[in-house]
């Protein structure tokens, strides 16, 4: 139901930048990489500071 509601407002014109990103061809997604960036961020959230 989200996918739905997210392409209607894509389709909409409603928000250009995310179309256009959408549009791009990112190429092949390298998951380990993904989430070795999604876990840094999180254990950066709970470094000193």
């Amino acid at each position: 139901m989200r996918i739905v509601c997210l392409g209607g407002r894509i389709v909409s014109g409603a928000y250009p930048r995310m179309a256009a990103a959408f549009q791009e061809d990112a190429g092949p997604i390298d998951l380990e990489t993904v989430l070795s960036r999604a876990l840094a961020r999180v254990l950066d959230g709970f470094g000193p500071g």
